[in-house]
């Protein structure tokens, strides 16, 4: 199998000329064919179906070039989602104002989870403004603490 953190480096300089991120890039079993997903966003945190299309061609001539008798797979370039998994502190800072969900590790005074607009991330607490019935307020959570954190869509 490719290794991802070989791969990561190359396929990020590749989509960095687009003015494309990298989001997530993984291997997963799908009706027994082995896909490797390739999940980008532009700079606004957009994706189309177009830029897909385009940029699927242009990994797939990089793959060609790096993989060695790699057995058949598929490969994916899409969209992360809408609702998104923030892997990590950096990833979390980028959406300050952003609607999201964080699973705790442990529940607090009962709640497992609480989902809201991330106002700030000061060091590595996350402000998070929540609504408690008809008011609001601003709970702080340590990054250690959440188990998930995920961009939502408020309905």
């Amino acid at each position: 199998m490719i290794d991802l953190n070989q791969l990561k480096p190359k396929i990020e300089a590749l989509l960095s000329q687009s003015s494309l991120r990298l989001c997530e890039l993984k291997w997963y079993q799908y009706q027994g064919k082995r896909v490797l997903e390739v999940a980008i966003l532009d700079q606004y945190g957009n994706m189309d179906l177009d830029t897909c299309e385009q940029q699927s061609m242009k990994i797939s001539a990089l793959l060609s070039e790096v993989d060695e008798d790699e057995g058949e797979y598929l490969l994916e370039v899409c969209s992360p989602g809408a609702e998104r998994e923030l892997h990590s502190l950096e990833e979390i800072r980028e959406e300050v104002g952003s609607y999201l969900y964080c699973q705790l590790k442990e529940p607090r005074d009962g709640v497992s989870y609480y989902q809201g607009f991330l106002e700030a991330v000061e060091g590595s607490d996350m402000m998070i403004k929540i609504r408690v019935k008809t008011r609001e307020k601003t709970v702080k959570v340590a990054y250690e603490e959440a188990r998930l954190v995920r961009l939502a869509v408020k309905v």
